[in-house]
């Protein structure tokens, strides 16, 4: 009997997988730039050295603020109301275990941008609808919530979705014991220390700005972006080297205060490009040259708003920007309800016509788009307004309105609709004292005479403007 020795075969098996550090560069850097999340980017820094170093190399952020967190925080503080601290002590326990899991919850969020510690990925739902053009209320005063991501540039956007603990809070909140101050700010600091970038975008979730508060939330200033303390903590960290930045601020709180950003960043940013501020209550005093901007965009922004009833603003803003092409006036002195409904006129707000004679100077103006506040101002002052007899030869009106006086709306409607108009766009509020049909019926009577290629669209409104024009 033949016995078959077993021969066992050893293979070697070499692995000429490259490692993570042995990658180029520029592969390393490729990986980060298709990171969207700050999460992510905060996680896969941990991973090794080369990917902590390809995470200061970014180029571009993006930071969003969701409403969940805004909500978070504030059933924190409900937590700790003085209801519950004179309750039952189950149900004190309770609100404390309710505080904790809301703390963590918030922090697993944050904790890779706001340390440099190990972070875990955490699985909530990281999205949120993104809305472009909501108001403030009570007042007209337009909050937006643009989504759109900053240009494509050296690299892709990174998005930071934070939200704030339980601390002591800044000046304008409210007196609890328990104050909370935002993370979101403290992330934006602490992230912006060491980074070179050449583009950055901070915003509040649209979601969250489209939300009827009360004004207590108003007098908060935990949510304020363009707090010129929280500016000067970060900006002249990226003076050398930012060219592009947008800033949707959170128009509840921000367009309560005024903020200097303009002057802070006229005197860091000497490389900026492009600058988009939106719902801001903009200081435009003190401000330096800024060599290199070639466009600036101020959407929603209470500077402008009031610039309708100042003469010196709105003469300003046109000598110095004669190919304006479209432009938004409006007065903020139109209150409505939280379901919409119009409920006056504020009181104290200055009603004086602007100098439209200075809409001349516009050569290239060709939307115009008005306000309701600037609408009723123009039926106050009616004769003002009639005795303006040169009008810039604009294609394209915008009008909001809340009617108050058929007779005065129908002289000012034949004021401003000329022959030349190619397109009029009519907003008339629900609740407007003079009707719908009304208001259409005079400018049918009107334009009847017009090109047969001139488009009138006439349209109700509730609580939004439309500011579409803008974004074309």
């Amino acid at each position: 009997m033949r016995t078959c020795s077993e021969h066992k075969m050893q293979v070697s098996v070499t692995d000429n997988t490259p490692k993570l550090h042995e990658f180029p560069e520029s592969i390393i850097d490729e990986i980060f730039n298709k990171l969207e999340n700050a999460k992510y980017i905060a996680t896969a820094r941990c991973v090794c050295k080369c990917f902590n170093e390809a995470s200061k190399r970014i180029r571009s952020v993006r930071f969003i603020c969701l409403d969940k967190y805004h909500e978070s925080i504030r059933y924190g503080l409900r937590l700790s109301s003085p209801k519950i601290s004179q309750s039952s002590p189950s149900a004190r326990a309770q609100a404390s275990r309710g505080k904790q899991v809301v703390t963590q919850a918030i922090n697993s969020d944050v904790e890779g941008l706001d340390s440099g510690g190990k972070h875990e990925p955490s699985t909530s739902t990281t999205g949120g609808t993104q809305i472009q053009h909501l108001e403030r209320k009570p007042s007209v005063d337009r909050i937006e919530g643009d989504s759109h991501s900053i240009s494509k540039g050296e690299s892709s956007t990174a998005v930071a979705e934070t939200t704030q603990s339980f601390s002591s809070d800044e000046e304008g909140s409210s007196s609890d014991d328990e104050r909370p101050v935002f993370i979101f700010r403290n992330v934006v600091e602490r992230f912006l220390e060491k980074q070179k970038l050449v583009q950055l975008r901070l915003e509040i979730e649209g979601k969250l700005q489209s939300k009827y508060v009360s004004e207590a939330e108003r007098r908060r200033t935990d949510f304020w972006l363009s707090d010129p303390m929280h500016l000067t903590r970060w900006v002249p960290n990226v003076k050398d080297t930012l060219q592009h930045l947008c800033i949707v601020d959170y128009g509840q709180q921000a367009i309560m205060r005024r903020s200097s950003i303009l002057e802070i960043l006229s005197k860091n940013c000497k490389k900026l490009k492009t600058l988009d501020l939106r719902n801001m209550f903009i200081d435009s005093s003190g401000l330096e040259d800024m060599p290199a901007l070639t466009s600036i965009t101020l959407r929603c922004v209470k500077e402008l708003l009031y610039g309708a009833s100042s003469f010196d603003t709105l003469t300003k803003l046109v000598a110095m920007n004669p190919s304006l092409n479209k432009l938004f006036l409006d007065i903020p002195c139109m209150t409505l309800g939280g379901d919409g409904k119009w409920l006056g006129v504020l009181p104290g707000v200055p009603l004086f016509l602007p100098n439209f004679k200075q809409l001349l100077l516009c050569e290239r103006l060709g939307v115009l788009n008005i306000g309701p506040g600037l609408w009723h101002s123009m039926e106050v002052n009616l004769e003002t307004m009639l005795a303006v007899k040169n009008w810039p030869s604009f294609k394209r009106l915008i009008l909001h309105m809340i009617p108050g006086n058929l007779d005065a709306c129908t002289a000012i409607l034949r004021t401003l609709l000329k022959p030349t108009l190619t397109s009029l766009e009519l907003y008339i509020h629900t609740s407007s004292p003079v009707s719908y049909d009304a208001i259409v019926s005079q400018v049918s009577g009107i334009t009847s005479n017009f090109d047969r290629s001139f488009s009138f669209k006439p349209l109700v409104w509730t609580k939004c403007l439309n500011f579409s024009c803008f974004s074309l």
